[in-house]
């Protein structure tokens, strides 16, 4: 009965920590931080092809982000990344964090670019999709 009361309380807190939901599948939401994949699908062709703006709902609206490359099949050497807080009007104002990496010519047809975010306050990290100044960001 012990262990059952042990268990319950620690359910009842998880189900409470911040970043605890998971809008893609990964286990990391736990501590906040998201393994997300990025394919030609967020590069925008309006950029010659050359930059991924990708943006991710969180529900947060901080402006302290984090982005770090992980693998890629699109090495390039002075390819440069940033990210920010964006909540686009094409997108139904939701608030996340907006992805920005810039290659210095176009990227493969079949990119794919495997990034580890995070945004203070997440509570969940939605499906990465193209942004662009026509939806708001």
């Amino acid at each position: 009965m012990k262990l059952f009361s042990i268990l319950s309380c620690a359910l009842l807190l998880l189900a409470q920590f911040p970043g605890s939901t998971a809008g893609t599948g990964n286990d990391e939401y736990l501590s906040g931080i998201a393994y997300v994949s990025l394919t030609n699908a967020q590069v925008n062709p309006d950029e010659n092809n050359q930059v991924i703006r990708a943006f991710i709902p969180t529900g947060s609206q901080s402006p302290k982000c984090l982005v770090t490359m992980n693998d890629t099949n699109n090495f390039a050497y002075g390819t440069v990344l940033f990210c920010g807080e964006r909540a686009p009007s094409g997108f139904g104002g939701i608030p996340g964090i907006w992805i920005s990496i810039f290659f210095p010519e176009p990227v493969v047809p079949n990119l794919v670019m495997e990034v580890t975010v995070k945004q203070e306050g997440a509570r969940y990290y939605g499906s990465p999709v193209l942004c662009t100044g026509a939806n708001g960001c």
